[in-house]
C-alpha cells in the first residue's frame, strides 16, 4: 500500500494567490473566496482613504499666502456688516446692482472683461463678504480671489435673494 498523496499535489498552483487566498484551486468554498475578496475590497478602501487623507492634510496647510474663505447665510451676513468687519462686494451686474443693492456695498461686474483687474486693485488684506443675486457667481468667483492673494472672503450663501428672503433690508 502506497502512502497518501501530500495535501495538493494534484492541485494547480495559482501564480496570483495573495495573501488570504489559498495558493492551490478547488479547496475555498464560494463563501470563502467572496469573503476574501470582500476583505480585500475593504483593505484597498482603507488604504485610498488614508491616502486620501493624509494628502487633503497635507494640502490645508495654511499659511499667510493661503485665502481664507468662509460661507455664511444672511443672518451672519448681517452681524458683520453690523460691526464693520467687511466690506461688502457686489458682483451682480450694474442694472441688477442699481435696481437693488445692501447699503455700502461695491459693484464690480462679474461679467466685466475688467473683473479680475478691477478686483486686483482692492486691498488684499481686508475682509470681504461677497455676494451676487443668488451665489452661483459669487461662487465661482472664488477663484479668481483666490488667484490674486485675498487673505479672507466671507461668500454670501444665497446671495440677495437670500438675504431678502431673511427680511435684511435692500436699497436702491
Amino acid at each position: 500500500m502506497s502512502p497518501p498523496p501530500a495535501a495538493g499535489a494534484n492541485a494547480v498552483r495559482r501564480p496570483n494567490a495573495g495573501p488570504g487566498l489559498p495558493a492551490f484551486g478547488g479547496g475555498a468554498s464560494r463563501s470563502e473566496r467572496t469573503r476574501v475578496y470582500m476583505l480585500r475590497r475593504l483593505f484597498t478602501a482603507v488604504c485610498v482613504g488614508i491616502a486620501c487623507l493624509a494628502g487633503g492634510c497635507a494640502a490645508r496647510k495654511t499659511d499667510a499666502s493661503t485665502p481664507a474663505i468662509q460661507h455664511v447665510k444672511a443672518d451672519a451676513a448681517a452681524r458683520l456688516i453690523a460691526t464693520q468687519q467687511v466690506t461688502v462686494l457686489d458682483i451682480r451686474t450694474p442694472k441688477e446692482f442699481a435696481a437693488k443693492h445692501i447699503a455700502g456695498a461695491i459693484n464690480i461686474d462679474f461679467f466685466a472683461r475688467d473683473f479680475a483687474a478691477r478686483l486686483d486693485q482692492l486691498d488684499r488684506h481686508q475682509t470681504y463678504l461677497l455676494h451676487c443675486a443668488s451665489g452661483n457667481r459669487s461662487r465661482r468667483a472664488l477663484s479668481t480671489f483666490e488667484q490674486l492673494g485675498f487673505k479672507r472672503v466671507v461668500h454670501l450663501d444665497g446671495g440677495i435673494l437670500g438675504w431678502e428672503a431673511q427680511g435684511h433690508p435692500v436699497t436702491n
